[in-house]
C-alpha cells in the first residue's frame, strides 16, 4: 500500500507540474501577444 500512495503522490505531482507550466505560458504567451498587436495595427495590415 505505501508504494501506491507513493506513486499516486508522484502522478500527482507530475500533474500538477504540467498545469502550473501550462497555465504560466498560456498566460505569458497571450499577454505578449496582446502586447504585439496592440501598439500598431497598421503594419499588420500593411503586410
Amino acid at each position: 500500500m505505501r508504494n501506491a500512495a507513493l506513486t499516486l503522490g508522484v502522478i500527482a505531482g507530475m500533474i500538477g507540474l504540467i498545469v502550473g507550466f501550462s497555465a504560466m505560458a498560456i498566460r505569458s504567451s497571450s499577454m505578449s501577444l496582446a502586447k504585439w498587436a496592440m501598439p500598431c495595427p497598421r503594419s499588420i495590415t500593411r503586410n
